[in-house]
């Protein structure tokens, strides 16, 4: 996770889920961004860790995920490199981050250009 403000970016290096175990302990972030962790996540440890950044977040602090959505390309990354992604949709991110706690307004969602993976902003 990292901390970032006009003038500073703190970093907090380690095991996401044994940082979030602590997470009484962490600063508040106003800035939190976790790009292809999700894609290895089963649902319990994404809405741990939904939950866990979501209570690191300052007031206004947003939180940006990643996520792959229906990968046409997975038969031949399975097959061939024995890579495994969790794909979700949309809906299924939604109520990932409603299970975890957070309120269903301040979840948007979007795809990125290449329409393959989610984005994901939530909004404290």
């Amino acid at each position: 996770m990292i901390k970032a403000s006009v003038t500073q970016v703190q970093s907090a290096p380690g095991n996401v889920v044994e940082l979030l175990r602590e997470s009484k302990s962490l600063p508040k972030f106003d800035l939190i961004v976790a790009g292809g962790l999700f894609d290895y996540l089963e649902d319990r440890v994404a809405r741990f860790v939904i939950k866990g950044a979501f209570a690191c977040l300052t007031a206004r602090g947003r939180f940006f995920f990643t996520n792959i959505g229906k990968n046409p390309y997975r038969p031949w990354m399975e097959y061939c490199g024995e890579w495994f992604l969790r794909e979700r949709d949309a809906t299924g991110l939604r109520s990932l981050a409603i299970q975890s706690g957070v309120p269903t307004e301040q979840v948007r969602l979007s795809t990125d250009t290449t329409g393959l993976t989610h984005l994901v902003e939530v909004v404290k």
